[in-house]
């Protein structure tokens, strides 16, 4: 039986641990809360966004919304015009190419930053939708010792499966499968004080204290990750990062251009801490020995012991977040890995393309 695949089994089942550690904060104030969304071109999908945010069920003395339009050319300003036409709590703000200092989002972002007002500077994308809860859990997992909130912010697949083909319904399964690994890690390492990244879909940033360590001034020059980089700068701060596994978030799924998101995703392990950087190393390797261990030495226990503690914190891991088995979760957990390193390798050669 492999020594390997059992100690790497038992750090499975350690972040399993640090899924459960998640808790709200212990205070049950109602924290001010400033909303920033930037958006470029996206007249598409934001009337469904806007229609959402107008929903919101939070006493509007206590929230302001940041509408900030980033050089768009369609009619992304106007929409935000319209949306903040008699309420007193939206702001447009409006980036212009002249002005950029900071690259991708990050010039829009520090703008809302430095004009906001209240405790959490909460994030979200231009095309996702919120629940009208969605302050009110914010608020719920917030203490005076918190600095950051990671939420959970899944893709959105109900709109689609009745007409897809087979083929689609499989790829979908994957790719919820995939988030759901992804809010996994995510949960189990802020479980365990060590975070590793985050996504900017559902994100509470401590407004004064990431303002003061510099802002997105501080998160370097790149013009994706700026979720993850500003996790970074204020894990260097005394407080809490927290993780929320309520599904208050949901965005449209990316159709055209998933495998050049997946790339810019998986390839911020390049802005990863020496910690991260060297511990994927060691993650490629066992998965590179994994087979050949099983295959070549027809080791089959030490893959049972191995594959049943990846299903514990599978089973862990939807118990948190309220989502259901599904039969191809099972086939999934032997690919995933795998997928995850096909990815990883892809995004750190930094040839994907962001998004116009």
């Amino acid at each position: 039986m492999s020594f390997v695949i059992i100690c790497f089994s038992l750090t499975l089942l350690l972040g399993g641990a640090g899924i459960i550690l998640n808790r709200k904060g212990r205070e049950t104030k109602q924290r001010t809360i400033s909303v920033a969304i930037i958006a470029r071109n996206e007249e598409k999908v934001l009337p469904l966004t806007l229609e959402t945010l107008g929903k919101l069920d939070y006493p509007k003395e206590s929230y302001e919304l940041f509408l900030i339009d980033d050089c768009s050319t369609d009619r992304t300003a106007e929409l935000f015009e319209d949306f903040a036409m008699g309420r007193t709590n939206v702001k447009v703000v409006k980036i212009s190419e002249e002005e950029k200092e900071l690259s991708g989002k990050k010039q829009g972002l520090q703008k809302a930053l430095e004009m906001a007002h209240n405790e959490i500077f909460l994030l979200t994308d231009a095309d996702c939708l919120m629940s009208r809860n969605w302050l009110k859990d914010t608020s719920a997992y917030w203490d005076e010792k918190t600095l950051m909130l990671v939420g959970y912010a899944p893709e959105d697949y109900s709109g689609l499966l009745r007409e897809a083909s087979f083929l689609h319904k499989l790829s979908f399964s994957l790719r919820r499968f995939i988030q759901l690994a992804t809010a996994g890690s995510y949960a189990a390492t802020i479980g365990l004080n060590i975070p590793f990244s985050c996504s900017g879909r559902n994100l509470g940033i401590a407004r004064e204290p990431f303002l003061k360590a510099g802002g997105y001034y501080r998160t370097g020059k790149e013009s994706s990750g700026d979720d993850k980089q500003a996790l970074s700068l204020m894990t260097e701060l005394p407080g809490k990062i927290r993780y929320s596994p309520i599904r208050n978030v949901v965005t449209h799924p990316e159709l055209t251009n998933f495998s050049e998101q997946q790339k810019r995703r998986f390839g911020k392990l390049k802005m990863s801490s020496p910690f991260y950087f060297i511990a994927t190393i060691f993650i490629i390797g066992f998965f590179i020995y994994l087979p050949f261990r099983v295959l070549w030495f027809a080791d089959y226990n030490s893959f049972l012991i191995f594959y049943f503690s990846a299903l514990i914190v599978w089973l862990i891991n939807l118990a948190k977040h309220r989502e259901k088995f599904v039969l191809s979760d099972l086939i999934f957990l032997i690919i995933y890995p795998y997928y995850m390193i096909y990815y990883t390798l892809l995004g750190l050669r930094g040839d994907w393309q962001w998004k116009s």
